[in-house]
């Protein structure tokens, strides 16, 4: 499924000259989705990213601490390290790139260089997945096919309530009737929020 781009207003999410201290030849973890980024030398409050968030996307800078060029790396904290750079930086000043850094369930995110750097990140905008279900007949959900579902329930003949991992209050719902080879598509009818903030209903007639 393709992923979708949220935009947030720029925001510092970490500066390791306020917090931390210069990250020498080694790595650190910081997370992205926190309410205050304070312990991470960015901004004492929040800066709008989800749990939810699959990826970031940074303004990434560092400043060299050692008077030598060198990277940094970054990816989701759990994942394998990879083997592009996100960000060069050398003792003429400070470098930055634009990158798009993936995070883990937790929202966290490694860097990792192999000089010593300060390193600073402004977050602009996170990805999400597309809010995706299959649900059978009686209200069971093919898990495999499904993308921030957290439960569909069976409530009569044709009607169901689903449950999402965030609100779905401007959406609308696309639903296709499937059976066994053939394939029809129908109009439902959707009533947003009946159950909170989160809650669809979907009635195929």
């Amino acid at each position: 499924s393709e992923l979708r781009f949220v935009a947030v207003a720029p925001c510092r999410i970490i500066d390791t000259r306020k917090a931390g201290g210069a990250i020498k030849a080694g790595s650190r973890t910081f997370d992205a989705t926190l309410g205050s980024y304070a312990t991470q030398g960015g901004l004492a409050g929040s800066c709008n990213i989800p749990a939810y968030a699959v990826s970031i996307q940074l303004n990434l800078g560092a400043i060299s601490q050692d008077n030598k060029t060198s990277d940094i790396k970054g990816w989701a904290t759990g994942t394998s390290e990879p083997t592009a750079s996100g960000v060069s930086y050398n003792p003429s000043g400070p470098g930055a790139n634009t990158v798009t850094m993936p995070v883990n369930a937790s929202g966290q995110f490694t860097l990792k260089t192999p000089g010593s750097a300060q390193v600073f990140a402004d977050v602009a905008g996170y990805y999400q997945r597309p809010l995706t279900a299959s649900v059978s007949i009686s209200g069971g959900v093919y898990q495999a096919n499904a993308s921030g579902l957290v439960s569909a329930t069976h409530v009569s003949t044709g009607v169901y309530d689903l449950v999402w991992e965030r609100e779905v209050e401007n959406c609308t719902a696309a639903v296709a009737d499937t059976i066994f080879a053939d394939v029809r598509e129908v109009s439902p009818d959707v009533t947003t929020n009946p159950s909170g903030a989160n809650s669809m209903q979907v009635v195929v007639r």
